[in-house]
């Protein structure tokens, strides 16, 4: 992969929820889940896992520190009551994200 197209992919996708967040009318119960595809997408390149097997290790290796800064905000907002009371307030919200972290389709359909 060309190092600038990899590190631009990586950006946009990291820009664009950056600007998500940003809108006037932005539900703070949508935080968690651009928490959840960020970590993901932080932990596929730093890991160089799915779509980053072929990833540069420096590219890698900068993915990683950033995961640390990542690290250190999520810690912070999973410790606030206010993110997952809002998850809970958010009917919709709450289906796309038992939707997407459970794994038994059984047990999905008897919570939902």
């Amino acid at each position: 992969m060309e190092k600038v197209h990899v590190i631009h992919n990586i950006l946009s996708k990291f820009n664009e929820l950056a600007l998500f967040v940003s809108k006037k009318k932005f539900q703070i119960s949508l935080t968690v889940l651009i928490y959840y595809e960020l970590h993901d997408l932080l932990d596929e390149a730093s890991e160089r896992k799915e779509r980053f097997l072929d990833l540069d290790e420096d590219i890698s290796l900068a993915v990683k520190e950033g995961m640390k800064k990542y690290k250190k905000y999520y810690t912070f907002m999973d410790t606030s009551d206010t993110y997952y009371t809002a998850l809970i307030l958010d009917p919709q919200i709450k289906d796309d994200l038992l939707l997407d972290k459970l794994e038994d389709k059984t047990t999905r359909r008897e919570i939902l």
